[in-house]
This record gives C-alpha cells, structure tokens and sequence, in this order.
C-alpha cells in the first residue's frame, strides 16, 4: 500500500496535469506575424474621465503603442503562440495605471479582441513567462475556465502570486484560483473637498458605485491587498491598502 502522503502528491499532479497544454515544452519562434487587436470599451464607470485615459499595449511585456478606448491595433507577434497582451489602462495627467484588460492569441488567430474578463488571466500568464516557464505548456483555455468559473467578476481577488508559484513548480490545483475573501472596509474621506464625491473602485469587472454612508464616508468590502478609488471625474484618487486583519489605510494620489 502506498503511503498517504504519496496520494496527495499525485492528486495534485493530476490536477495540475489537466493545466498542461499539449506539445511539451517547446516555446521556439520562427519569425513573426500580424494580428488586429481590438481593445474594449470603456466600464461604465470611467466615461468621465475617458478624455485622460490611454491604453499602454504590450505583447509578451514589451510595449507595442498607445491607444484610446475601442481603437484598433495591428501588431507584429511570434509565430508560435501562446502571446500575452496587456492592455493598460492610464491617467495621463496622473501617471496612475488602472487594472489591464488582456487576450491571450493562439496560433491560428489573426484577430483578437482584448477584454476587461481576461485582464487577470494575462497577468497570471505574463508573470508565468517572466518566470521563465513555457506557456506552451499551459493549458490557457482550461484556465481561463477555471477562472471564469470558480472566481467571476472577482478574479482580481485571486491571489495571483500563489497562483503564478503554483503553475511554475507544477502543482496548481484549482482551488488555487478561488478569490480571497472580502473584508468590510469604511473609509474617512473627510479632508476631499466637494462634500460627498460618487467613488468607483479601479476593478473594471465591477464598475458599481461605492455606498456612502449617512455621514458622506464610502463603506466598500474588499479583499487584502492594495486597491484604488476613484471619483466619477478621476478628480480624487485613492490608494487604499487592506490588511488581513480588515484594518485600511488609504491615501490621496
């Protein structure tokens, strides 16, 4: 009878082996090729301050151009795929970068659009590369899934360090990609000038306004982590830091 501890261990390698995509692990390019990239529209949330707002694009993590929202990009990629964009969005007069959207463009695409639902499944794979790992061998379909399923408009909340460690050294299990729990959080605003502001959190998966409280201050339930808050007209900005503990710290950018 094989000990307990080796069950574990293929339990996990069988989890895992339903991540890794087919071929092995070769990740060679030949030459290039061109793909049209359609960015997203903007959330809701953020037609107020579109004027400001560009999109940095990168591929593979080297910047390819700066667009607006709903622009059109054609873009020169490896031959071989899997290719990550990113998709960037940023307060030009600011310099404050929101969450990205993202695409992943497989080997037979010539035409991708880039959306707000993929922006954490990019990073994820964007910090697997950065690793070092081949992306040839994840299995991106079944994660994006994976994602979509078990986290939903609460994939930022996942804990893409551990997940990014996770696919790296071959153990991801999909337990992995469930998102933190949130934490009720209440913010002291006071010093914002202009009485009582409409803020939105920085996640474009959820563009609702945040409640206010009766005294004007902005009460929210986010996860651990460092977030942003944002008034209609992106006049005010604030860094906001979640502790474990459900204490919060924010800070005007």
């Amino acid at each position: 009878m094989k000990p307990a501890y080796q069950y574990v261990v293929m339990r996990a390698l069988v989890l895992f082996s339903a991540f890794l995509a087919a071929g092995g692990a070769c990740d060679i390019f030949s030459g290039t090729r061109t793909v049209d990239l359609h960015t997203p529209e903007l959330p809701p949330s953020w037609q107020g301050f579109a004027a400001d707002l560009r999109f940095d694009v990168t591929v593979n993590g080297f910047q390819e151009g700066s667009v607006t929202a709903g622009d059109t990009l054609n873009l020169a990629i490896p031959a071989e795929g899997p290719s990550v964009i990113l998709v960037l969005p940023r307060l030009a007069l600011r310099g404050v970068s929101l969450l990205p959207a993202g695409a992943v463009v497989r080997d037979s695409e010539d035409t991708v659009w880039a959306s707000w639902e993929d922006g954490p499944l990019a990073t994820i794979l964007r910090q697997v590369a950065e690793a070092g790992y081949p992306l040839r061998r994840v299995n991106t379909v079944r994660l994006r899934e994976e994602i979509s399923t078990r986290a939903g408009r609460h994939a930022w909340s996942i804990r893409i360090p551990q997940v990014v460690d996770a696919i790296v050294n071959e153990r991801l299990r999909v337990y992995d990609l469930t998102p933190q729990s949130a934490v009720d959080v209440t913010l002291n605003v006071s010093g914002v000038p202009g009485g009582s502001p409409t803020w939105f959190t920085a996640d474009p998966l959820n563009p609702e306004p945040v409640e206010l409280l009766e005294n004007g201050q902005p009460a929210l339930s986010l996860p651990p982590g460092t977030h942003l808050l944002l008034t209609i007209d992106a006049v005010h900005v604030l860094a906001v830091q979640v502790y474990e503990d459900g204490t919060a710290v924010a800070i005007s950018r």
